[in-house]
């Protein structure tokens, strides 16, 4: 009986010494040769199970998003990224390197004036791609070339570049509005109305904090007017941010004039509405959009002014 229990030892022994001992990094080993064969869901059950003994899961959760979007499972895959997000990553202290924050908004800029998302997105790859791959330390750079990537539907290199420049500047307000645009892509591909819903809330609490973040960005703030209109729950929040909108005296394109002013108005709110084409007039002095916006406002308070006049019917 000894002996035979001695034997299965051996065997025991022989067996981890083939296979290795079940540990994060020999489960990671595996998923890497997986997804080298191009074999995506074993990559995956193998960081998965590497992950359940990781200590410093984000790393990881980032190479299971990559395995995830290459198995064609791209819910999975933006649900993992965003787990990644969620995860703390090591104390670093982000220092403004001029050059970098300089490339940031030139980046910025060539995205906004291109004719669409698509070739934004290109633009910048394809002018500041080079740079930013020379030099992984411009962490804003890295930052919009890795949203570029994305817009083009570049998701694992997106997954990979994004993260490098988390890890370094975690509270970056690129992080937030990401965060809430991976929540409104999940809520565009939920069938249940629960879950659609519950993604549309976390979308709104991401970009709200951008916006605290960074209260002078416009798209900001109409990434939130559109997740929040038209919904009486949200009433509050919307009339909260046209108010900011205003005291932080954002530059508005001409397109969302007449929507914050609509906003307003159906809100009950004519004098925010009329703040908002205030502010406006002071980088548009003449625009359809602002005369359209007018046009409607004057119309609404003069159908309000004849309603008050009209004596009420008793019941």
């Amino acid at each position: 009986m000894k002996i035979f229990s001695y034997s299965l030892s051996l065997l025991s022994v022989g067996f981890c010494l083939l296979n290795g001992p079940a540990t994060e990094a020999n489960y990671e080993k595996k998923a890497k040769e997986a997804f080298k064969n191009e074999d995506y869901t074993e990559s995956c059950k193998f960081y998965e199970k590497a992950l359940s003994y990781s200590q410093n899961p984000g790393p990881l959760l980032v190479r299971l998003a990559v395995s995830y979007n290459r198995a064609q499972e791209e819910e999975k895959s933006f649900f993992v990224f965003l787990d990644a997000l969620n995860k703390k990553t090591d104390e670093f202290k982000y220092e403004v390197d001029e050059q970098d924050l300089m490339l940031f908004h030139e980046a910025l800029q060539k995205s906004e004036q291109a004719a669409s998302v698509s070739l934004g997105a290109k633009e910048v790859i394809d002018y500041f791609k080079p740079i930013a791959d020379d030099h992984p330390e411009y962490v804003l750079l890295n930052f919009s070339v890795a949203l570029a990537q994305a817009n083009l539907g570049l998701y694992c290199e997106f997954f990979q570049r994004f993260y490098k420049s988390y890890q370094k500047h975690p509270d970056f307000y690129l992080v937030d509005k990401t965060r809430s645009i991976l929540h409104v892509k999940l809520m565009d591909k939920q069938g249940d109305l629960n879950k659609k819903e519950k993604e549309r809330k976390k979308a709104i609490e991401s970009i709200l904090i951008a916006i605290k973040k960074n209260p002078k960005e416009s798209n900001l703030y109409e990434l939130a007017m559109v997740l929040m209109q038209k919904n009486s729950q949200y009433k509050e929040k919307r009339i909260q941010l046209l108010k900011n909108l205003i005291e932080n005296q954002v530059i508005l394109s001409r397109k969302d004039i007449m929507p914050y002013v609509y906003e307003a108005v159906n809100d009950g709110h004519n004098e925010i509405a009329q703040a908002v084409i205030d502010l406006a007039k002071l980088h548009y002095p003449y625009s359809r959009a602002l005369q359209s916006a007018e046009a409607y406002l004057k119309t609404v308070a003069k159908t309000t002014s004849n309603d008050d006049k009209e004596p009420k019917k008793r019941l």
